[in-house]
């Protein structure tokens, strides 16, 4: 197995591992609890960076082009056929929900963590869309 099989692998597990943390901090009651509200939000960053990282490998893998920001990212995965543009717009709202965690963390409400948290299934698709690639692209 090679370095980028390797680093894929890792990429996978992450994302579905965030995923997987924060849909089981939303079931706690995270509004009455800062602490859960805060890991909740760290979760949520962690899963979407981990998607932004696995984008940018598969645009070197793939040799698809530079992107300019992280939307740009899944703009050019949906444009050489990667991702659905369902999958790229979920993504898109994600990513902005991200920077208000990572900038503006203390503005984010109870109602959009809940709408990130419920967008997070859309990492899921991506990473199986991104494996069938993958496969097709092997045989």
């Amino acid at each position: 197995m090679n370095r980028k099989n390797i680093r894929l692998i890792e990429l996978f597990n992450r994302i579905e591992e965030h995923v997987s943390q924060a849909k089981e901090l939303f079931s706690k009651d995270y509004k009455e609890d800062r602490i859960i509200f805060n890991a909740l939000c760290m979760e949520c960053f962690q899963a979407i960076n981990s998607a932004i990282d696995l984008g940018e490998e598969i645009l070197s893998i793939a040799n698809i082009g530079i992107p300019i920001t992280y939307r740009d990212i899944f703009n050019k995965l949906c444009d050489a056929g990667w991702i659905s543009k369902e999958i790229t717009k979920c993504i898109s709202t994600l990513i902005y929900y991200r920077n208000v965690i990572s900038h503006e963390y203390h503005k984010i409400t109870f109602e959009e963590l809940k709408d990130v948290v419920d967008k997070l299934d859309c990492l899921i698709d991506f990473l199986a869309r991104i494996k069938k690639k993958l496969e097709k692209i092997k045989d």
